[in-house]
C-alpha cells in the first residue's frame, strides 16, 4: 500500500491535474525520461528502470480501469512498447 502511494505520488507529480484524455503515448515516453533522469528519493542514486516500469504499470491499470468504465476513449498502452 505504501509503494502504490509512492508510485501515485510521482506519476502525479508529472502529470499533475492534466485530464486522463490528454494524456498521450508521447506523454508516457516523456514521463520515462523525465523519471531515469531524476533520483531516487530514498537511495539519492539514479532511478532504476525497473522502478520506472513498475509505476508505469500502476498506470496502465488506471487507464485501463478508466476505459472499462467509458471515461476515455483510448487506452493509451494499447500497442505502445
Amino acid at each position: 500500500a505504501v509503494t502504490a502511494k509512492v508510485q501515485l505520488r510521482i506519476l502525479k507529480e508529472f502529470f499533475g491535474k492534466r485530464p486522463l484524455r490528454e494524456i498521450t503515448t508521447e506523454s508516457l515516453f516523456d514521463y520515462k525520461r523525465w523519471r531515469i533522469k531524476t533520483d531516487s528519493e530514498r537511495t539519492k542514486a539514479p532511478v532504476k528502470i525497473s522502478t520506472v516500469n513498475r509505476e508505469l504499470s500502476a498506470m496502465r491499470k488506471m487507464i485501463r480501469f478508466a476505459f472499462g468504465k467509458g471515461w476515455i476513449l483510448k487506452d493509451i498502452f494499447f500497442n505502445s512498447k
